[in-house]
C-alpha cells in the first residue's frame, strides 16, 4: 500500500501542470477590491464579487464600505475589470485584469501581457483556483483579437507566429506557455 501511495505521489508531483476536474459551478467566489470601467467611460472603485449564479446576464456585485450589496453591474455595460489578487502560478501580477470582448459580452481573463501580443482565457477566476485555465482562448495581437477555443489551437497558433519567444518541450502545457511569455520559467 505504502508503495502504491508513494508511485501516486511521484507522479502527481511530476505533472503538476495538470488541471484536476473542477466543476466552476462548486467555485466560491470572494470579494475583490478593485474597479470597473464602464462602456460609457465611468470608472467605479470598490469591492467587487462575480455573480456567477446569476446566468444569463453574469453581474459583478458592488459593495458598499459598509460590507452591504449596493449595486449589480451587468457584464454588457463593462468595458475592463481590475481586481486586486492574482494567480501567482501564472502571473507575477498582484492584480487581474479582465475584458469584455465583442458582443458575446463575457469576461476574459489576461494571463500574458507583453508588448507583441497578449492572451486572454474565459475563465473569471482572480486567486480561487491556482493554475487553471479554460480551453476557450483570444489572442490580441496588432489590435485584433484572434478566437481559439482549445489548448491545441492556442499553441498551434503561437508555434505558427510566436515560436521564438517560447522554449519547447515535448508535452508542454498552456500553464508552462503562460508562465514563460510571463517571465517566471527561463526560457
Amino acid at each position: 500500500m505504502k508503495i502504491i501511495i508513494i508511485i501516486l505521489l511521484f507522479f502527481s508531483a511530476s505533472n503538476i501542470t495538470a488541471q484536476p476536474f473542477i466543476n466552476i459551478h462548486d467555485l466560491n467566489y470572494q470579494k475583490h477590491a478593485g474597479y470597473i470601467e464602464l462602456n460609457n467611460g465611468e470608472k467605479i472603485n470598490g469591492d467587487f464579487e462575480y455573480a456567477f449564479w446569476e446566468f444569463p446576464t453574469y453581474n459583478l456585485r458592488y459593495y458598499s464600505p459598509n460590507g452591504k450589496m449596493a449595486e449589480r453591474y451587468s457584464v454588457k455595460n463593462i468595458k475592463k475589470v481590475v481586481l486586486s489578487g492574482g494567480d501567482g502560478w501564472l502571473s507575477p501580477k498582484d492584480s487581474t485584469y479582465f475584458i469584455v470582448h465583442d458582443k458575446s459580452r463575457h469576461f476574459y481573463r489576461q494571463l500574458t501581457f507583453g508588448k507583441d501580443f497578449q492572451i486572454y482565457d474565459g475563465f473569471f477566476n482572480v486567486d480561487e483556483i491556482v493554475g487553471m485555465v479554460t480551453n476557450y482562448f483570444l489572442v490580441k495581437k496588432a489590435g485584433s483579437f484572434i478566437k481559439l477555443n482549445s489548448a491545441e489551437k492556442l499553441i498551434k497558433w503561437l508555434k505558427e507566429n510566436e515560436a521564438r519567444k517560447i522554449k519547447w518541450h515535448y508535452g508542454i502545457t498552456v500553464q508552462q506557455i503562460i508562465r514563460q511569455l510571463n517571465g517566471m520559467d527561463k526560457i
